[in-house]
């Protein structure tokens, strides 16, 4: 499957809530944060430990300021560590935040360009099913169509986006946003036979 189809499926959540699959794990969080709030958390327990242990061992009056001490690096340890929770959190909904917005923006723009190829209401719905690469016999189904009709209704889909295989009519609608080619395609296909019928 092509390199669009975990974005497609995560697309289409805004489209269907049936759909199988998740969006992809956000990239920006640092993936060491994690390890630091580990060594943080141990390094103030280790303080904490290792002041208790001076406090047996010396058992004199200077062993509570070793105790003190060791109390209050541990408590800068944790809180440290609570920081850099706060810290992941806040980076984690933000890209939530933007993947929610991205893909929204997507779907719209896939449902524009699906308005755009004429299609009737039926086409329409088999045509976003088959952006979430469900086969024609789920297909059916899902539609209550058997799963001739569902071919007939996608050679029709395929007419009108002018391709004849259903891996293009993928690649077309599920082009990377950076990569446009495939929509500009689709307008400049109509725009040049809509100028032949007129020549003729």
């Amino acid at each position: 499957m092509s390199r669009t189809t975990p974005v497609a499926r995560a697309t289409f959540t805004h489209l269907h809530t049936d759909l199988r699959g998740a969006p992809p794990r956000p990239a920006s969080a640092p993936r060491s944060l994690p390890y630091l709030i580990g060594a943080l958390a141990a390094f103030g327990a280790a303080c904490a430990l290792g002041g208790g242990a001076c406090s047996i061992a010396l058992g004199n009056p200077a062993s509570t300021d070793a105790l003190h001490l060791s109390l209050i690096a541990g408590a800068l340890a944790c809180a440290a560590g609570f920081i850099a929770i706060g810290i992941m959190l806040a980076l984690r909904q933000r890209d939530l935040r933007r993947q929610e917005v991205h893909l929204a923006s997507r779907a719209e723009l896939i449902r524009r360009e699906l308005d755009a190829l004429g299609l009737t209401p039926r086409e329409t719905t088999i045509a976003e099913l088959i952006l979430q690469h469900r086969s024609y016999d789920e297909i059916a189904v899902m539609c209550r169509l058997s799963p001739r009709t569902v071919q007939f209704h996608a050679s029709n889909i395929f007419r009108k986006a002018y391709v004849t295989r259903r891996r293009e009519f993928e690649r077309i609608m599920l082009a990377d946003e950076n990569c446009p080619e495939p929509y500009e395609r689709i307008a400049r296909i109509r725009t040049t036979e809509a100028d032949v019928g007129k020549q003729s």
